[in-house]
């Protein structure tokens, strides 16, 4: 049979789509990682203030995005799996209102954070989980009007599992997106990856838990993260 200079043997067959996701997104950070470098050595240079010196943290702004989008890209393409330790539920929601509350803080938001019980723990990656929770406080940010009003996270005990909650007071969910939320690429933010909710709620069920939401328009949201007691 004559050989098809087009056909690969197959051992060298492409990768699955999401190894080479992946493999593409790995080489992008190295570049990506030069370029924030010398665009911070760029701007130490300039004058604070002056029109280059915008431009210049237009551009550091951009690549931040940019590598978000790659971490998003990676994390949904090659997902790693959770490293479960008993944390100490108090002191992780503590840290974390320290974490974000200078964000907050930028937009005139108040963070109320509601303690659980003391000895409360479950059992939990927290680098994971923190993502999580980060990820839905910047968005619960993001819809909410700047200097006005409030986020809150509480936790509390659902039938042997913890159930953290973060509320806002934004202008809710529309019934129609409410079925698509969870999609991949499915986005309501202009430059959005639509991936952050997808990749929380695979974090959760991973975890053996669950991503799940209450909205209704015109009365803000809550997003629930169960996860399974200690």
């Amino acid at each position: 049979m004559p050989h098809d200079p087009n056909k690969l043997p197959a051992r060298e067959a492409l990768p699955p789509i999401g190894t080479l996701a992946a493999g593409v997104a790995h080489e992008l950070r190295n570049p990506l990682t030069a370029m924030k470098a010398r665009c911070f050595a760029l701007r130490e240079l300039l004058e604070p203030g002056s029109p280059a010196f915008r431009q210049a943290e237009v551009i550091e702004r951009e690549l931040d995005r940019l590598e978000r989008i790659l971490r998003d890209f990676l994390e949904f393409s090659r997902p790693s799996e959770p490293e479960h330790e008993t944390v100490p539920l108090g002191s992780f929601l503590a840290e974390l209102a320290d974490l974000l509350r200078p964000d907050l803080e930028a937009n005139g938001l108040r963070l109320v954070l509601d303690q659980p019980e003391p000895t409360a723990t479950a059992r939990f990656d927290p680098g994971q989980i923190k993502q999580v929770l980060i990820n839905l406080v910047r968005n619960a940010i993001e819809v909410s009007e700047p200097d006005h009003g409030e986020i809150g996270i509480s936790c509390a005990a659902a039938e042997g599992d913890f159930r953290i909650s973060v509320a806002d007071n934004g202008p809710g969910i529309s019934p129609e997106v409410h079925a698509k939320l969870f999609t991949p690429f499915f986005s309501r933010k202009p430059g959005g990856t639509g991936l952050g909710l997808s990749i929380a709620r695979n974090i959760a069920r991973r975890h053996g838990g669950d991503l799940t939401f209450d909205s209704e328009e015109g009365r803000g949201s809550v997003f629930h993260l169960t996860l399974p007691g200690a």
